[in-house]
């Protein structure tokens, strides 16, 4: 008995690659031509929620910020998606660390996957950003009286 094919969804088929089934999370080569700094500022410390922004849309846009959420997972050892998902996880890690300032990129070289590195920035950085703009708001609050 012959089974007929299943028919995957339109987002798993990826028209960028010679994969016809895989998943459209990996488009193998999408950020090949990212050079330098895509968001005009580099992580400084007190620009998280801009350039987190910034992140996010360019990566949503190349359907790759699922990487940065743990929503695309490694697949196993051996899979044939294994070699994509590295390739994949590699040009973002180098995206995040290219927009960084060294002083905050180099420690996180040190992330265990990708995702960390993501939290990571968001726990340091994202607090820092909320202090200074509470400092800036109650100091205009209080020039106001």
């Amino acid at each position: 008995m012959h089974s007929k094919p299943i028919e995957l969804p339109m987002y798993f088929k990826n028209p960028i690659t010679s994969f016809p089934n895989l998943p459209s999370n990996y488009i193998t080569g999408s950020l090949g031509s990212f050079t330098g700094n895509f968001s005009g500022e580099k992580l400084n410390g007190q620009n998280y929620f801009s350039w987190s922004q910034s992140v996010k849309m360019f990566l949503e846009g190349r359907h790759q910020f699922s990487f940065l959420t743990g929503e695309t997972i490694r697949p196993p050892s051996g899979d044939a998606l294994e070699r994509l998902w590295k390739e994949e996880d590699s040009l973002i890690w180098s995206i995040l660390i290219n927009s960084t300032k060294p002083q905050i990129g180099k420690p996180l070289l040190y992330a265990a996957i990708i995702k960390n590195l993501w939290d990571t920035t968001q726990t340091l950085y994202s607090k820092r950003q909320n202090a200074s703009r509470l400092y800036t708001l109650r100091k205009q609050v209080h020039n106001c009286k």
